[in-house]
């Protein structure tokens, strides 16, 4: 087998289907070509793949179920299942972990398409943001960062939705505008920051979709030259009426200029993600009078590491400049957020930017004036130790303990519901408090 795959990651409708549509103007290029080409066999198989490594998969699974046809799986795995005591070694047979499935199982589904479409040499595919770091171990892959605005990306979503009467693009019928924007702003941060990781990597490229709009021989000059593709600039254009909001390809871009965005909504960007969007090239100058979001930076040149009060099931070691690391040696790592008190009206949510780590959980404590943590006023939610950076957003402002003065945040960070001895090693970039 001979394929080298082609990752488009990034957020956008309208971008990532032109794009899509560009690459298969290269013969060489292969995948399904059913408009808005969103069959994603390799992540499909990068899934399963690390589906089948976890016990707690397999026993969700139904032995009974008697279809053919089906998989016997009768919805999502649970979140945080509930823990029971482990099974002695010897009574569980080996399992292959997740990197042996993908590589074998992807070889076979590789090896079958070069077989069949003969002159095949790239596969691409839009692919989630955890993708790339997971096979490109294995393979020769091309990681392609496809940018937008985050603002028109939120302003081409609401006119999408309304244009064919339907909720998707994160939000939810019960969402407000505000709660919308945060979704489009998270997973905007979680992208740049995973586009910033790789930067320096020659694998990898960005691709702005203002630049494809602004100068699209320009762009596709430089993505051929990086890709070893031949692509043609005019193809795409057909689906602009059926996916596109605006009157023309021009005016998609600075829609949220010109359209103007709800009330709060340019705030919350500029104030929680910008030093995302001025790292790739886009406007996010604060309003004037208006400071950034209160954070946290583990990075070189912001919170002093020792001054941090922790638990004794860890402790942080300086990793890089842009991150700090911890170093576990417990189930229940956690550290106290220096923060001043702030008004628990103000912060909508927590966000935790990490990655790495052990265990299955990530959990913040807080409390106000003369109390102490305690779990009526804690959220916890599952983690997957993983390769990328994760955003991990803890919705504050819907818990009904979340009132009045915040005295108190407590980060509990990479920790194990099983109890007992926990070692790895997690890094932590930042924690933001969202409006």
């Amino acid at each position: 087998m001979s394929l080298t795959l082609i990752l488009l990651s990034g957020q956008g409708r309208s971008g990532t289907t032109w794009l899509m549509s560009l690459l298969a103007s290269d013969r060489r290029v292969a995948f399904d070509l059913v408009y808005p080409y969103e069959a994603r066999f390799l992540t499909y198989i990068a899934q399963f793949a690390r589906l089948f490594e976890k016990r707690e998969f397999l026993d969700n699974l139904n032995p009974d179920f008697s279809r053919f046809d089906g998989f016997g799986v009768g919805g999502c795995l649970p979140a945080s299942p509930a823990w029971k005591p482990a099974d002695p070694l010897e009574t569980r047979i080996p399992v292959p972990d997740s990197r042996q499935w993908f590589n074998q199982t992807w070889r076979i589904f590789a090896d079958h398409l070069c077989r069949s479409r003969p002159g095949t040499e790239f596969y691409a595919e839009k692919a989630l943001v955890w993708v790339p770091d997971m096979v490109r171990e294995f393979f020769p892959t091309r990681t392609i960062y496809l940018f937008r605005d985050p603002r028109d990306v939120y302003i081409s979503a609401n006119a999408f939705m309304k244009k064919k009467d339907y909720y998707g693009f994160m939000r939810r019928p019960e969402d407000s505008d505000l709660d919308h924007a945060r979704s489009v702003c998270a997973s905007f941060v979680g992208y740049a920051t995973n586009y910033l990781a790789d930067r320096g990597r020659d694998d990898c490229l960005l691709v702005r979709y203002e630049d494809l709009v602004g100068d699209t021989k320009a762009a596709l000059a430089a993505l051929e030259a990086a890709m070893g593709l031949v692509l043609d600039g005019g193809a795409g254009a057909e689906h602009f009426g059926s996916h596109g909001t605006a009157a023309s390809l021009a005016l998609t871009e600075e829609r949220w200029r010109r359209e103007g965005l709800p009330n709060g909504v340019e705030d919350l960007f500029e104030r929680s993600a910008g030093a995302e969007l001025a790292r790739l090239g886009y406007p996010g100058a604060l309003p004037a009078g208006r400071s950034a979001i209160p954070s946290v930076d583990f990075g070189l040149g912001g919170v002093d590491l020792g001054t941090v009060v922790t638990s004794p099931d860890g402790r942080f070691e300086r990793s890089s400049d842009s991150h700090a690391g911890i170093r576990l040696s417990g189930s229940d790592f956690w550290m106290i957020l220096p923060l001043e008190p702030f008004a628990a009206d103000e912060v909508a949510e927590i966000w935790l930017c990490v990655k790495g780590g052990a265990g299955e959980t990530c959990s913040v404590y807080w409390a106000g004036p003369g109390e102490s943590p305690g779990e009526d006023r804690a959220i916890h939610l599952f983690y997957q130790p993983s390769r990328h950076w994760q955003i991990i957003r803890f919705r504050v402002g819907a818990h009904p303990a979340w009132r009045g003065e915040i005295r108190v945040v407590r980060l509990d960070v990479f920790n194990s519901g099983r109890g007992g001895w926990l070692e790895g090693h997690g890094e932590i970039q930042w924690v933001r408090l969202v409006g």
